[in-house]
């Protein structure tokens, strides 16, 4: 019996009798509604298929959702998902010390493929990135998972097994750093270079809870004023001179990811809590010639700037802003022949992308934009020809370069009409 389906694992708030929920209905209210989960085929643990490119938007897509059901479905790690993150130990031996070193997390989600198996949790706080766990003597045993990796949770395994629920409860929140790594295993280091670069901040939570929707802390709608504990800014320290200018603008990219996760705007005063605490850990190394005033302006500067959020690729960003804000004036003019709806879409997703890039041009593959229109890229090919054409009825772009595909490199355009007039 699939255990995603048996009473266990079912969890308390359905009722025996009642209608088996489908495996990503179970695995979303498992897991939550905030993470992306991806589709394989079926007895393979993923693809060469991109995915990185994909959010949490992709989850009410009913396309992508009737693929989960037909294969193997993973679960995309790290920032993407909301900070879920697993322990993946190859043996059921590792897996025993590990429970015994930390007994709560023996009551958090737990699978297991052909051998040893995934301890799920939510990460409160920052965290490393991707890392094989090793033995002492240098063995690996395991792997954490988090930002850029994929785990699979349901599906047919390699070997022909079942991926299986060993512990059928929501994810643990826990703190990364309260994690007890067992005698024998090296203890990864507590800052790393890939160590994700917001916190998910809570009010009043305790180190460790369950992090189900009946259970789980609302986040905090305010910080204290003149304090960044909200936000960690270690990773944007400059330890070498000359790089101050590209951490401040890396860092409003990462504010940008701390508001999307707030569902609000950061203040005037939380952008200068942010500022002040960077100032006192970076002044020894920053352009002798500038003082604290000259930075808080490039730092200001940088957040008027910044346009896409550090865990989203332009193209996401401006994607996201084509859907949410108002047709550009050229997407709704009158025209012979006029635009369908998704012609539309894409001379708003270019406006977006020239947002993002100010007065710099911007590149736009043909394959990437059908994928997001959901149309075949031939004929968005042929809307881009059209549209940066001199002579057409349109006039909206110019083709800037020719891209190569064995270099891997799009078309670049720029959007002709003047956005700084708006």
């Amino acid at each position: 019996m699939n255990p995603l389906h048996d009473d266990k694992a079912r969890g308390k708030d359905e009722q025996p009798g009642k209608a088996k929920s489908s495996r990503v209905e179970h695995l979303r209210w498992l897991l939550g509604d905030d993470v992306l989960l991806l589709p394989w085929p079926l007895g393979s643990k993923g693809t060469r298929a991109r995915w990185g490119h994909l959010t949490v938007a992709a989850m009410a897509n009913p396309k992508h959702l009737a693929k989960l059901e037909a294969g193997n479905i993973g679960v995309a790690q790290g920032q993407v998902s909301n900070g879920l993150c697993s322990i993946d130990l190859d043996d059921d031996e590792w897996m025993h010390r590990f429970l015994e070193a930390n007994p709560s997390l023996a009551d958090s989600l737990r699978t297991r493929g052909a051998r040893g198996g995934n301890i799920w949790l939510r990460c409160v706080g920052s965290y490393p990135g991707t890392f094989k766990i090793k033995t002492d003597d240098g063995a690996e045993v395991g792997e954490w998972r988090a930002n850029g990796a994929q785990t699979i949770i349901s599906g047919r395994h390699p070997s022909g097994c079942e991926y299986t629920l060993t512990v059928g409860e929501p994810p643990l929140r826990i703190a990364f750093e309260s994690i007890v790594w067992p005698e024998g295993l090296r203890a990864p280091k507590a800052k790393t270079a890939e160590t994700s670069e917001l916190p998910i901040v809570h009010r009043n939570t305790a180190t460790q809870s369950h992090s189900h929707a009946e259970t789980q802390e609302t986040h905090a709608g305010a910080s204290r004023l003149g304090s960044a504990d909200f936000f960690d800014i270690s990773r944007f320290v400059p330890n070498t001179r000359h790089t101050s200018d590209r951490l401040l603008f890396a860092m409003s990219g990462a504010l940008l990811t701390w508001e999307k996760q707030q569902d609000r705007k950061a203040t005037a005063g939380e952008k200068q809590a942010i500022f002040r605490q960077w100032w006192k850990l970076a002044k020894l190394h920053v352009d002798p010639a500038m003082d604290e005033a000259a930075y808080l302006s490039k730092w200001l500067n940088a957040c008027k700037r910044r346009k896409c959020a550090s865990d989203e690729t332009r193209l996401q960003s401006a994607w996201k802003a084509a859907q949410t804000e108002p047709l550009p004036p050229e997407a709704s003019a009158i025209y012979d022949p006029p635009m369908s709806e998704k012609m539309q879409m894409l001379v708003a997703l270019c406006y977006q992308l020239q947002r993002i890039q100010a007065d710099r041009p911007f590149f736009l593959a043909c394959r990437d934009a059908g994928s997001l229109l959901e149309v075949p890229f031939t004929t968005v090919h042929c809307w881009l020809q059209i549209l940066a054409e001199s002579d057409g009825p349109y006039c909206i772009l110019k083709k800037v370069s020719t891209g190569s595909q064995p270099a891997r490199r799009a078309n670049e355009y720029s959007y002709l009409h003047t956005l700084t007039n708006r």
